[in-house]
């Protein structure tokens, strides 16, 4: 993995990517670098013993501002089932990776990337559990760099350190990201067998629980496997009532099984549904990646074009190139259906652009099959009709309508 950026190096990068965005992120840069700036000095007095390292850091969780308003808050990347760190390594390296989340949700992976390699430095050989989790954590940000050699050694490195001290929620957090590697590459079946090693480690419930079924209910629903991706899908909402954005993601896949089982009505009224859960732009473009295709097949132009302009809009401004290139494929499969073939193309161009400088091989392949469909001007089959082909009569008339009768039951 290449070493990070200084902190003004990573600010510098950051800032002009914000800028070319046209986002207001100011007065959270400034934070972040102050983040970024404090981890790498604590990192630079890895040096001293264990217990004046605990001493200095013990003294900045009650005096330093920025750490103490972090003090109620938690990172995503968790020991799922136990409970917060008591220690002020621990802590301090949970407030920091937060802080780290947050540039990450602002598309300011160099900054993440910083102060993530920092807080590795400052746990190492201190804390193993936490080292082990800010391990995964630099993986999950290089591989939305596009570095997936490194986001695999970051996994691998912590499911060996928890295969050797025994702890089965670090490696089913590292089987996740393998998985997420793997599906960005187009290896479905490599991703659904990560996120079945990680659903047999996980906690029930946990956050990797709920990843685990999130990945499979997407294959699954990738696979026209509608009934293998309800149940995925309706596990997770059952279990997320206290997490949104879970609850949101969850929604956001079983509206694309009621779309793709005929039911485009039912379909967007989930989307809408879902993107009033949460206000996470990664799901959010998503989400509205499946409304965009709703609202076509239901021939509603004027909500095709409103749903691809949010989708735009959302993904450029949180520097989100893999859900871009895919929304842009989804916004060419809608033009498609509306009849507007050059549109569609046109379209295609922005999908391959995007795709080929991140190295997603598949994203490139669908966009060049699409075009292909699109210039010999293939049939395109309806909707209803095209599912009658994958899910059995039985099927749809049981598990599919029962999902779709749920979609009534939310608020």
């Amino acid at each position: 993995m290449r070493k990070p950026l200084s902190v003004l190096q990573a600010f510098q990068e950051d800032a002009d990517g914000v800028n070319a965005r046209a986002t207001d992120f100011a007065p959270q840069l400034l934070d972040w670098v102050a983040a970024a700036q404090l981890a790498c000095d604590l990192a630079a007095h890895t040096s001293e013993s264990a217990d004046l390292a605990a001493d200095r850091i013990a003294r900045l969780l009650t005096q330093d501002p920025l750490l103490r308003e972090l003090a109620a808050q938690r990172p995503t990347m968790v020991r799922d089932g136990s409970p917060p760190p008591s220690d002020p390594i621990g802590l301090v390296a949970e407030r920091l990776r937060v802080m780290a989340e947050a540039m990450e949700q602002g598309g300011c992976f160099e900054l993440a990337l910083t102060t993530v390699s920092a807080v590795c430095r400052i746990t190492a050989g201190a804390d193993p559990v936490s080292h082990s989790l800010a391990t995964l954590h630099l993986g999950r940000i290089t591989r939305q760099m596009s570095d997936f050699e490194s986001a695999e050694d970051c996994y691998r490195s912590a499911i060996s350190y928890a295969r050797h001290s025994r702890e089965p929620p670090i490696a089913a957090r590292g089987f996740i990201g393998l998985a997420l590697v793997q599906d960005m590459r187009g290896n479905l079946p490599a991703s659904a067998r990560h996120y079945r090693q990680a659903l047999r480690l996980a906690p029930p419930g946990g956050g990797a629980w709920v990843q685990a079924h999130q990945g499979l209910m997407s294959i699954a629903v990738v696979s026209d496997k509608l009934g293998d991706a309800l149940e995925h899908g309706w596990a997770i909402y059952d279990h997320t009532d206290s997490d949104a954005d879970a609850r949101a993601s969850a929604l956001g896949e079983l509206a694309i099984v009621a779309l793709k089982a005929g039911f485009p009505e039912s379909a967007r009224q989930g989307f809408t549904h879902a993107l009033g859960l949460t206000a996470s732009p990664r799901i959010r473009v998503t989400i509205w990646g499946g409304d965009v295709r709703a609202a076509a097949v239901l021939g509603d132009h004027d909500a095709t074009m409103r749903a691809a302009d949010e989708l735009r809009r959302e993904a450029a401004s949180a520097n989100l190139p893999y859900e871009s290139a895919l929304g842009s494929l989804r916004v060419a499969e809608a033009l498609r259906t509306l009849g507007r073939d050059d549109e569609a193309v046109a379209e295609l161009d922005t999908v391959r652009a995007i795709a080929q400088a991140h190295r997603f091989h598949e994203l490139v392949w669908r966009a060049d099959e699409l075009e292909h469909a699109v210039r010999a001007a293939a049939p395109q089959p309806k909707f209803v009709e095209q599912l009658h082909s994958t899910v059995s009569t039985r099927s749809k008339n049981r598990r599919l309508r029962t999902a779709v009768a749920r979609f009534a039951t939310l608020g």
